[in-house]
């Protein structure tokens, strides 16, 4: 520090001369004598600083460590977010299944989402019916059951009036009496954040955190669980093209040897042998699938062949 200007104060001791800026902001600011709070140690080591502070001070100190902390949960989400898409990337280079890769991203949700003790994705069809995709625990499946039976609850709203549902405290619940009065009885969950998921034409779904106290889940909680909604959505979409392509290879197989044997009982080629597959799926009203299947099972070496 350096001490070439001095200045004497009354009593008699040296202090710092403070610049004419610094003297003029401090005649026009507000001195107060403040009870200061150390928000990072206050938990464990609350400590105590009396003495006469400018504000803007005070505020300027204050929005420093707000800055910081801020710094650190953007920090945190963004590895969140990394994981999240290397998680995705896996499941499309390995051609997983549509219900193993929900699992996966549901419990990297669990193991996130701040306060959640459960979780689950609950599909909500047109005519209404709930019913449960992928839950981590039995209490997930019981509220979708619930649900389904009442007609009624958070992920139904969730999943079709697309908003986030937020219910702080079960036990003081009124916008859905008879889920709320059945899912106390039957469940110890008493948090709940639902988000939708837009799966297709056919439908709608929501992503549900649960938690067994009151007041468990926070705003940076509200957060995270709309990014893993976002990504669960994406993901379900590319598990569907997987499962719509891998069923149209099975379909394109069983076709193909039901045509060999049309081909081989009835000296067909392969146009004529298709030609017939369709009349006979248009006869009786049948996909054209289900004809080839059940000609493939009928030539089974363990059934007699119908004549």
């Amino acid at each position: 520090m350096g001490w070439r200007n001095m200045s004497r104060c009354s009593a008699g001791s040296r202090q710092p001369a403070r610049s004419a800026a610094a003297l003029r902001a401090s005649q026009r600011g507000p001195h107060i004598f403040v009870f200061c709070v150390d928000f990072c140690r206050f938990a464990t080591q609350p400590w105590l600083v009396y003495g006469s502070v400018h504000i803007g001070t005070l505020l300027a100190t204050v929005e420093c460590r707000r800055a910081r902390r801020s710094g650190d949960v953007m920090r945190g989400h963004t590895a969140i977010v990394a994981e999240l898409a290397q998680i995705v990337a896996v499941l499309d280079r390995e051609d997983t299944e549509t219900a193993d890769g929900l699992g996966e991203l549901v419990a990297a949700g669990l193991r996130h989402v701040a306060g959640s003790q459960y979780a689950g994705i609950t599909r909500a069809d047109k005519n209404k019916a709930v019913s449960n995709v992928v839950a981590t625990h039995r209490h997930a499946t019981a509220l979708d059951a619930i649900q389904n039976r009442c007609g009624e609850g958070p992920s139904v709203a969730a999943a079709w009036r697309h908003h986030v549902m937020h219910i702080d405290d079960l036990t003081a619940e009124e916008r859905w009496p008879r889920f709320r009065r059945a899912a106390l009885d039957q469940t110890p969950i008493r948090s709940l954040l639902s988000y939708e998921v837009v799966v297709d034409g056919r439908g709608s779904a929501a992503l549900n955190f649960y938690a067994d106290r009151p007041h468990a889940f926070t705003d940076d909680s509200l957060h995270l669980g709309g990014v893993f909604a976002t990504h669960i959505a994406l993901a379900w979409s590319m598990l569907r093209r997987q499962d719509q392509f891998r069923s149209a290879l099975a379909s394109r197989d069983t076709i193909g040897q039901a045509k060999g044997v049309l081909m081989e009982r009835f000296d067909l080629d392969a146009v004529e042998a298709f030609d017939l597959l369709t009349r006979l799926s248009q006869q009786s009203n049948k996909r054209v699938i289900d004809i080839a299947a059940s000609l493939i099972e009928s030539e089974h070496p363990t059934k007699p062949r119908q004549y």
